[in-house]
């Protein structure tokens, strides 16, 4: 008896679950409430948007303070018009839109591409000590919803040079030099 009760109280849930979700559907779009589903319908290039993404080009190698200079391209190799955004990053960090020269999503046909070239500050990077040269390198991404391509980039710091420090030392080696070319000179 138990188990009759269990089958008609679940079979009931069931039911009255299934008329709710019709008249909601009814209720909220005013249709029959039920979905209609296209058969053998297979998502392909050919019906759907697809980004690839390549930094083509961009500087090897700056000093410290000087700007990155990145070039980057986006081409839709789907079948379908679309619109994604394109994210370039530099050590993780996303840049802004106003940094990457654009204020909005990059919408393309099938077989459109779009290019565009960016810069990114160093001067407010942490440089630490690599041997004898301070130098450090930063990671490029670019990423879309389907596609990402990295490049890197080495950041020196030039060694400091002390004003006057460098014309100091030749003029005292000269002197150094001439005081000991004199006193051989007097010896022999």
């Amino acid at each position: 008896m138990k188990h009759k009760i269990l089958v008609v109280s679940i079979s009931l849930s069931l039911l009255f679950t299934g008329m709710l979700s019709a008249v909601g559907d009814e209720a909220l779009n005013g249709g029959d409430g039920l979905v209609e589903l296209e058969k053998n319908v297979e998502i392909t290039e050919d019906n759907w948007e697809y980004f690839e993404v390549e930094i083509t080009d961009h500087d090897k190698e700056v000093e410290l303070g000087d700007e990155i200079n990145v070039e980057y391209r986006v081409k839709n190799t789907g079948g379908a018009e679309g619109t994604q955004d394109i994210i370039l990053s530099v050590e993780g960090e996303e840049l802004d839109r106003e940094e990457v020269n654009r204020d909005e999503d990059v919408t393309l046909e099938p077989g459109e591409e779009w290019k565009n070239e960016t810069t990114y500050d160093t001067g407010n990077l942490d440089i630490s000590i690599a041997q004898i040269e301070l130098s450090t390198e930063l990671s490029l991404l670019l990423d879309s919803n389907n596609d990402s391509h990295s490049g890197k980039v080495t950041v020196t710091e030039p060694m400091i040079d002390v004003p006057g420090f460098t014309p100091t030392l030749l003029l005292l080696s000269m002197v150094i030099a001439v005081t000991v070319y004199h006193k051989t000179v007097k010896f022999n």
